[in-house]
């Protein structure tokens, strides 16, 4: 059940429709239970439907709707994440795209939409540091990185980023945390809105026809961290899933070619970045620039 821990199973019955349920420790499954009540009243059927709920002292129990195709004729219901990776398609890249849009503009948007300006310190919103300006989570990341970087063969993070020639500023995990972060704030003008809060790309899913060229259904599942959050704090997740996640690298010449890609994408002064796609040169950066394209531009109509 990834980041909860929670243990998720499918059952099945004759004569009855297959239903997912969902157990873990009581909090967190109290969490998404209320999440999911509570986006549902306004998405309807974009969100599966809870039936029954359970809990004790430590642990909770839910039974949901799982998301099943309405025919045999459709494929699916898969998730953005299994698509991305199985079809590198044209079709499937105009599928993607327009699974996106009804995703954050269609569905999400109308929380989004509806944010009003306030002030906050994106550090401690974020969980980078407590209320006391303290750095949250350093030790475990800085053992994390220093871990891989002895498996690639470096003495540590530090000289692990050295080798990549990154461009512009930038510092070691341990630095971050240990010297630039302690007792520094972050405060901007934000657009708070009610966001998903964990929308990685295996949270949507779809069903689909074969060669279509928009989705048959859309499902987003998961709100155990629906919060209240700058309005583009979704849209920053599956930016980073693209990014880095479902961003696949073979050799050294396609590592500089992402590297050069990242660059454009972090340096842009404004949310678009029609520069992303003048640069893309092989399917797989087309297929990136396009949908980073499209995210930034939802993002700009509802920032």
């Amino acid at each position: 059940g990834g980041f909860s821990g929670a243990q998720v199973f499918i059952g099945r019955s004759d004569g009855e429709p297959a239903r997912v349920y969902k157990v873990g420790p009581r909090d967190e499954i109290a969490g998404e239970r209320f999440g999911n009540e509570r986006v549902r009243r306004v998405l309807g059927d974009v969100v599966p439907r809870l039936l029954a709920w359970q809990e004790g002292t430590e642990l909770a129990g839910m039974k949901l709707e799982l998301a099943e195709r309405s025919n045999e004729k459709l494929n699916g219901p898969l998730t953005f994440k299994q698509l991305y990776e199985a079809d590198p398609s044209e079709a499937a890249t105009t599928l993607l795209e327009r699974t996106l849009d009804q995703v954050l503009d269609g569905a999400l948007g109308r929380f989004y939409r509806v944010a009003e300006k306030d002030n906050a310190d994106l550090l401690e919103l974020y969980g980078f540091v407590d209320r006391q300006g303290r750095a949250r989570f350093g030790e475990s990341v800085n053992r994390k990185v220093e871990a891989v970087a002895r498996e690639c063969g470096f003495a540590s993070a530090a000289k692990l980023l050295e080798s990549a020639e990154w461009q512009g500023s930038w510092m070691a995990p341990a630095e971050f945390y240990g010297k630039w972060l302690p007792g520094r704030s972050m405060t901007r003008e934000v657009l708070p809105s009610l966001v998903h809060g964990d929308l990685n790309l295996a949270n949507i899913l779809l069903t689909h026809t074969a060669e279509a060229s928009a989705p048959e259904r859309v499902w987003i599942i998961d709100f155990a961290r629906l919060q209240r959050l700058p309005n583009l704090t979704d849209f920053a997740k599956i930016e980073n899933d693209l990014s880095y996640i479902l961003w696949k690298v073979e050799d050294e010449a396609a590592f500089k070619r992402a590297q050069r890609l990242q660059e454009i994408r972090l340096g842009g002064g404004q949310l678009e970045l029609p520069e992303l796609l003048e640069e893309a040169q092989t399917p797989q950066e087309k297929r990136y620039a396009r949908l980073m394209g499209l995210l930034r531009g939802i993002a700009a109509r509802v920032a």
